[in-house]
């Protein structure tokens, strides 16, 4: 399972949806969360770490979300055949 899981996680096309998924859920939950700083220009009260894990939590999230559903659809059709 573990290989297949990195074989359908490491896939071009995975990547690029965590990736698009990651700057539209990351900038709109970024601007929820620290949009007075971000419209204010308060750079010095601005997280770093808040504004990096805001963008890699959905990242994270896409690309486990995806490989997993291409692990289950490959066991139905390797099960078929």
């Amino acid at each position: 399972m573990q290989s297949a899981f990195i074989k359908f996680a490491s896939r071009p096309a995975t990547l690029k949806k965590g990736l698009m998924v990651s700057l539209v859920v990351g900038t709109v939950l970024n601007f929820i969360n620290q949009g007075d700083l971000l419209i204010g220009q308060k750079w010095e009260s601005l997280s770093l770490f808040k504004l990096f894990l805001t963008y890699v939590t959905p990242f994270l999230v896409s690309m486990y979300s995806t490989a997993t559903a291409l692990v289950n659809l490959d066991k139905v059709y390797k099960h078929r055949s």
